[in-house]
């Protein structure tokens, strides 16, 4: 919001007034668009928290908000990398059991899945 107020001319004790405003009247809350974002994501496209925390941080939330908001538990994540690496399994039918590993653990890392969760879908799947 400071940037774009700032790119259209405003001087910038404007800009400070109308931001502490706008959190006075809690119109802006980095904490809850920071959940609100990651609930959004996890209903509608699953990403790993590693994604999760990069679009938070490009949208302009602090690191520790963003590293916060977008945290799982190691067995939240694994779950939800073993749901998304079923339904790319069906995708992968044609091809070899080593080369579907590989897609398949590109596609996880991608995702945002971190590399010790994918090892451990990876080795659950019988290929």
């Amino acid at each position: 919001m400071r940037e774009k107020l700032s790119k259209r001319g405003f001087e910038p004790e404007i800009v400070a007034k109308v931001l502490a405003r706008l959190k006075e009247l809690r119109l802006i809350d980095d904490q809850k668009y920071a959940a609100d974002y990651v609930a959004y994501r996890s209903r509608t496209s699953p990403l790993g928290p590693q994604y999760l925390r990069v679009k938070l941080l490009q949208k302009g939330i602090v690191n520790e908000m963003a590293a916060n908001a977008s945290a799982m538990d190691p067995e939240s994540e694994l779950e939800l990398a073993n749901i998304l690496a079923q339904k790319k399994l069906k995708l992968l039918h044609s091809t070899s059991p080593p080369e579907r590993s590989i897609k398949l653990a590109r596609y996880l890392i991608s995702r945002g899945f971190r590399q010790a969760t994918v090892y451990q879908v990876i080795n659950s799947i019988s290929f």
